[in-house]
C-alpha cells in the first residue's frame, strides 16, 4: 500500500541540501521535476536561493532546452501554465523558422531590397516580413527610400495588388527537430530531481554523510561517470497505472533494499529513462516516488512504494558495458524511423511510435553516459506536413492603411 507523505518540520530551520545556508520563508520554492517541463510539486526546504539560481542556469536550463522538442510536439505547458516553447531558428527549405505553439513564422529578420525600376519604369521592391504589419512597415520604408515625402504622394503612388491573400507554403522536405541530451549538465539536473524528491520525503537522510558524494555530483559534477546515465534498459516497473499517469508521464522513484544501494529511476515523457546511483549501500529499506501527467496536469504527490522494485544492478554504470557497434546501429535506426513517420500522424502518435519502437528493438543495450550523450547529439526527429502562412488574412484596404500609418510614424520619429 502506498501512503501520501508530508514533509516533517523541525523547530530549527533546515540547511540547504548543498551548502550551509539556512532555509527560510523567503527561500524560493524548488520544483524537483522542472516547472519548465510541467512539474508542479515544489518545496522551500530543498535549496537556498543562491544554489537554486546557480543550478537553474547551470544544469536545469540545459535539460529544459534539451527536451524542448518533446514539449513542443506534445504541446506540454509549464507547471505554472506557461505555453509550450517556441522552437527557434529551425532550419527549413524556406529558411530559418520559429515553430510556435499555434503558428510557424520566419525567424530571419525582415528584408527589404532597394526599390528598382521595372521595364515600365515603375519602382518595385521585394519585401520579406513575418507578419502583415511587418510587411506594411517595410513597405513604408521602401516608399521613403524612393523619395516619397508626403502621405498624399504615397496614396497616389502606392500600387497594391487587388488579389492579396494568405498563400501557405508547404514544407516538402523533412524538418529537423533536434533531441540533444549531451553533457554532464543534464545528468546533474536529472540527479537533482531524485535528490529533491528524496529530500521532501526523508529530509534528514538526504542531508546525511552517506550522500556527500552524490550531493557533490549535483552541485559540481564530481564522479559524473558513476552517478547518472541515460539508459534504454527496461527499468523496474512501478505500481502506477496509465489511468493515474497518462501516456507520457514524468516519474521520479527512489528506493533501496536493506544494506543495498540507494538508486533512483527518472522517466521523462514516458520514454526517456535515466538511472541514478545515489549511494552504494543504504542502512534501511525504503521506497519513494513522485509522478505526474504533464499533458493533463494530474499530479501524484510523493508516495511510499510497497512492494519495492527489484534492486538495480550497479553494473549498469560500468563503462565497459558500452558496445559501440550496437549503439551506432541503435541511433541510425532511430533516425531512419523518425524520417519514415507519416507526416499527417498526430504528434503524440509520432512520439509514441518512434520512442516505443526504439526502446523495444534495442532492449538490453548498455550505454555509458559519455558515449550515449555524445551520440544523442546526432538524434533528430524529422517531420513534414507543416504549412507556412502569414497567420492572418490579408485585406487590401487594411494593408494600405497599415502602410500609411507606418509612414506617418516613421516621419514623426524623424521629426523628433
Amino acid at each position: 500500500m502506498r501512503d501520501k507523505l508530508t514533509t516533517p518540520r523541525n523547530s530549527l530551520p533546515r540547511l540547504c541540501l548543498l551548502c550551509p545556508i539556512p532555509l527560510s520563508a523567503d527561500t524560493r520554492p524548488e520544483h524537483p521535476i522542472l516547472d519548465s517541463i510541467g512539474g508542479r510539486l515544489k518545496s522551500r526546504e530543498l535549496f537556498c536561493n543562491t544554489c537554486n539560481e546557480r543550478l537553474g542556469g547551470e544544469i536545469d536550463s540545459p535539460l529544459a532546452k534539451a527536451v524542448e522538442t518533446f514539449r513542443y510536439l506534445l504541446r506540454i505547458r509549464a507547471g505554472d501554465g506557461a505555453d509550450p516553447p517556441t522552437l527557434r531558428q529551425v532550419q527549413t527549405e524556406h529558411g530559418p523558422m520559429d515553430f510556435g505553439p499555434t503558428r510557424v513564422v520566419m525567424s530571419k529578420v525582415p528584408r527589404l531590397e532597394r526599390p528598382r525600376a521595372n521595364v515600365e519604369g515603375v519602382l518595385e521592391a521585394t519585401i520579406t516580413g513575418r507578419s502583415v504589419d511587418e510587411a506594411a512597415r517595410m513597405t513604408a520604408h521602401a516608399a521613403r527610400m524612393t523619395g516619397i515625402k508626403s502621405r498624399e504622394h504615397l496614396v497616389a503612388a502606392l500600387q497594391v495588388s487587388g488579389n492579396m491573400a494568405v498563400q501557405p507554403q508547404p514544407f516538402t522536405k523533412p524538418i529537423e527537430l533536434n533531441l540533444n541530451l549531451a553533457g554532464v549538465a543534464q545528468m546533474r539536473s536529472i540527479a537533482k530531481a531524485a535528490l529533491g524528491v528524496f529530500a521532501m520525503a526523508e529530509p534528514d537522510s538526504a542531508r546525511s554523510r552517506d550522500l556527500d558524494d552524490f550531493r557533490r555530483f549535483v552541485s559540481a559534477g564530481d564522479h559524473a561517470e558513476e552517478r547518472a546515465r541515460w539508459t534504454i534498459n527496461p527499468l523496474p516497473p512501478l505500481g502506477f497505472t496509465n489511468a493515474e499517469l497518462g501516456d507520457f508521464p514524468h516519474v521520479v522513484a527512489v528506493w533501496a533494499h536493506n544494506r543495498g544501494p540507494l538508486v533512483a529511476r527518472v522517466t521523462l515523457f514516458g520514454y526517456l529513462h535515466f538511472a541514478v546511483r545515489m549511494a552504494d549501500t543504504w542502512p534501511t529499506s525504503l521506497g519513494i516516488a513522485h509522478a505526474l501527467d504533464p499533458l493533463e496536469g494530474r499530479n501524484l504527490d510523493i508516495r511510499r512504494l510497497s512492494p519495492l522494485p527489484p534492486a538495480l544492478d550497479l553494473a549498469l554504470f560500468k563503462p565497459e558495458q558500452y558496445q559501440p557497434e550496437v549503439v551506432n546501429a541503435y541511433f541510425t535506426d532511430f533516425i531512419q524511423r523518425c524520417r519514415s513517420i507519416e507526416p499527417q500522424r498526430h504528434r503524440k502518435g509520432l512520439v509514441r511510435e518512434v520512442m516505443a519502437g526504439w526502446y523495444e528493438k534495442h532492449r538490453g543495450t548498455e550505454l555509458t553516459p559519455e558515449k550515449a550523450n555524445e551520440l544523442a547529439q546526432a538524434v533528430a526527429m524529422k517531420v513534414t506536413g507543416f504549412e507556412l502562412g502569414l497567420g492572418e488574412p490579408i485585406d487590401r484596404d487594411d494593408f494600405v492603411n497599415r502602410v500609411l500609418d507606418w509612414f506617418d510614424r516613421l516621419a514623426a520619429e524623424d521629426d523628433e
